[in-house]
């Protein structure tokens, strides 16, 4: 997903730092590989007219994911409850 997101992406565009001091980078790849990666999902009143731009956004993320990354989604309101749900990828894939 990197890759189509970064297409250009070199190693020179990124920086390392580690306990404030920049790392040389020593190997820079492009591969796609699973990744586990949450989306938090703000479902309070001043969201309502945003919700599906941002329901279609989620979607578009997972469709353009890695076959084998797993993700799961956690929602929150005015009220702070949250809840959280594991997606399978199968039910976004065509």
């Amino acid at each position: 997903m990197i890759a189509s997101v970064l297409p250009r992406a070199e190693g020179r565009n990124f920086r390392v730092f580690e306990d404030k001091n920049e790392q040389k980078l020593a190997v820079f790849k492009r591969e796609d590989v699973p990744v586990s990666m949450g989306l938090i999902i703000d479902n309070s009143g001043s969201m309502r007219d945003k919700r599906p731009r941002v329901n279609e956004a989620a979607l578009t993320l997972v469709q353009a994911s890695n076959p084998q990354d797993e993700a799961f989604v956690v929602n929150f309101n005015d009220d702070s409850i949250s809840t959280s749900i594991r997606i399978s990828q199968i039910a976004f894939r065509n």
